[in-house]
């Protein structure tokens, strides 16, 4: 319960990854830590790579960072270089990103991207984020 906690989602991919037809749901990234910083991300997906979602449903992820001070981003999906991946691109295609949302313990954890956390390439088509908590999409 002491030193650094990190998190990752369900679904962690530095590779590229094509997912058609599913819904990723109710994924809880969960960090504690006593005296240490606590880093959540991408409850349902954190990507590092190229990922294409085609009718794909991200909904009712969570995001849980519980400590003195850290990061709590992406309850749905956070995009960005990481994981040792060629770069993220993230690609959606007549998918949604409902319903997620980031909890934190306190005000020194800063919070990003109830739904989408990027610091990436999203391309969207006929896709939507909404109804996610505290916010839809940082860095969008």
């Amino acid at each position: 319960k002491s030193g650094i906690a990190v998190a990752f989602g369900a679904i962690a991919t530095p590779n590229p990854l094509t997912i058609t037809g599913t819904t990723i749901e109710d994924n809880i990234a969960s960090a504690s830590s006593v005296s240490g910083a606590v880093n959540t991300e991408g409850a349902g997906i954190i990507n590092g790579a190229t990922v294409s979602l085609t009718r794909t449903n991200i909904t009712g992820n969570v995001g849980i960072a519980n400590g003195p001070a850290g990061l709590d981003e992406g309850g749905g999906i956070w995009n960005g270089d990481a994981l040792g991946g060629p770069g993220a691109q993230l690609t959606l295609n007549n998918s949604s990103i409902t319903h997620n949302r980031l909890k934190a313990s306190n005000a020194n954890i800063t919070v990003h991207g109830g739904g989408l956390f990027t610091t990436a390439s999203v391309k969207r088509t006929k896709s939507i984020i909404a109804l996610n908590v505290p916010d839809q999409c940082y860095g969008c």
